[in-house]
């Protein structure tokens, strides 16, 4: 597989970033600033309330959910906003009286759903606009790693045992059968599954201090090494790529975040890097399947979910 030319992608990738921050109508009786952060004048932003934040995209790069979790003296309770790409409009918000668990966006961000205990039951569940929610199928009572709704069913990676992170992929249909696509296997941090179900990363560690990264795809495993520490953020849109970001280059509060794409088919790492404003709080982050970058601006509690554009990935 021939590896294309990144240099365009990197200054197509700074130069696209188009100023703005789009408001959005408040909820709060405190309404959120609708300005962008100090120093973003380079970067798309909308705004949000705070509280702990959660990203996930839809499956089709067409919208993204944005899971924020608060406390209040009457207990806890959950807001989700879905924000449209690339018109970076506000097109649903979701206020339960209750908290959540982490959010799935349908494949077209037109429904949400979201996987934990309500009503005695734990399981998938639909959140209706009016915050109600509607079980959809029951689901082991595991620690979720990544779920993801494909145009057949939920396909979601869960620890079964979190204390040897040992991890099992499931799928389950829309008339609620589920099967076991990847059995229990220890030790696993973080996953990733594309939008269709057919391409799933399993991260771990290397006894040399290392991360391998093995592909799932058609029956077949790649596995490919960093030979340092990392943090998985997906694949590149043509699936030629595994994406990650360096644990040093974790820091809540650098100038930029760096994304190196490791080839499937060998060779040395490309390496992207996204500027951001000295002391934006770049987390928490989410790669879409088409390569756009969303990020929040305060290091897990995002007042701002910026985005950069376009695709990390143009074509091959």
């Amino acid at each position: 597989m021939t590896r294309p030319t990144r240099i365009a992608v990197v200054s197509v990738l700074v130069a696209s970033i188009v100023t703005g921050c789009v408001a959005q109508e408040p909820v709060h009786a405190t309404p959120p600033s609708t300005s962008a952060p100090s120093g973003s004048s380079e970067r798309n932003c909308v705004p949000m309330l705070g509280g702990d934040t959660e990203l996930s995209w839809s499956a089709d790069g067409s919208s993204i959910a944005v899971l924020m979790d608060f406390s209040s003296a009457t207990g806890a309770y959950s807001y989700v906003d879905v924000v449209s790409w690339p018109s970076l409009t506000v097109r649903q918000q979701y206020r339960p009286a209750y908290e959540l668990g982490p959010v799935v966006p349908s494949f077209d961000g037109s429904s949400l759903y979201w996987l934990g205990k309500h009503d005695g039951m734990n399981g998938f569940w639909s959140l209706s606009a009016s915050g109600d929610s509607t079980l959809i199928g029951t689901a082991p009572d595991e620690v979720l790693n990544m779920a993801v709704a494909t145009p057949d069913g939920i396909v979601w990676s869960s620890f079964t045992d979190f204390q040897t992170l040992t991890l099992t992929v499931r799928k389950m249909d829309w008339t609620s059968h589920t099967e076991t696509i990847v059995p229990a296997r220890p030790p696993v941090l973080q996953t990733w599954i594309d939008g269709q179900g057919q391409w799933i990363v399993l991260s771990s560690k290397t006894a040399s201090g290392g991360q391998q990264f093995q592909v799932l795809h058609g029956g077949e495993v790649t596995t490919v090494t960093s030979p340092t520490t990392a943090r998985l953020v997906g694949m590149s849109p043509d699936r030629a790529d595994v994406i990650y970001r360096p644990e040093s280059n974790l820091s809540d509060y650098g100038t930029s975040i760096e994304l190196h794409l490791l080839a499937l088919a060998g060779g040395a790492d490309d390496v992207v890097s996204v500027p951001i404003p000295s002391g934006l709080g770049a987390s928490p982050l989410a790669l879409s399947s088409t390569g756009v970058l969303a990020y929040g601006d305060q290091g897990g509690f995002a007042n701002h979910v910026c985005f950069s554009a376009p695709a990390l990935v143009q074509g091959k």
